[in-house]
């Protein structure tokens, strides 16, 4: 099997930037397999997109960018996806806002002064 100028070049980078985006990735995702998950995609993406990576400029700013912009895609695939309700979330919703209420100071702003 012959290796690739590509597979040296992600080899590289991983030894070299895996560890700095680890901890940006951990902070972004606040779990550790997530963060895994992230860094990983973000150097599959880093090294399907490496014919567009200009030599001289920032590697690490590439990455960065690369991992943060799939982050937020990942968020919003999340967040636009199907929300899935059951009666016990419902019920559980209900109890928590009632007890919010129920819990809340009388304030000016409420007009219950």
């Amino acid at each position: 099997m012959a290796v690739t100028a590509d597979a040296v070049w992600a080899d590289d980078a991983i030894r070299v930037f895996g560890r700095s985006l680890y901890p940006a990735a951990l902070r972004m995702t606040g779990n550790a397999p997530d963060a895994e998950d992230l860094v990983q995609e973000t150097f599959a993406k880093a090294l399907a997109a490496s014919g567009r990576f200009q030599p001289g400029t920032n590697l690490s700013a590439w990455l960065r960018r690369i991992m943060v912009n799939t982050f937020i895609s990942g968020y919003r695939k999340r967040r636009d996806g199907p929300t899935f309700v059951t009666p016990d979330s419902i019920s559980s919703q209900l109890l928590r806002a009632e007890s919010h209420t129920m819990a809340r100071p009388k304030t000016w702003w409420s007009g219950a002064c």
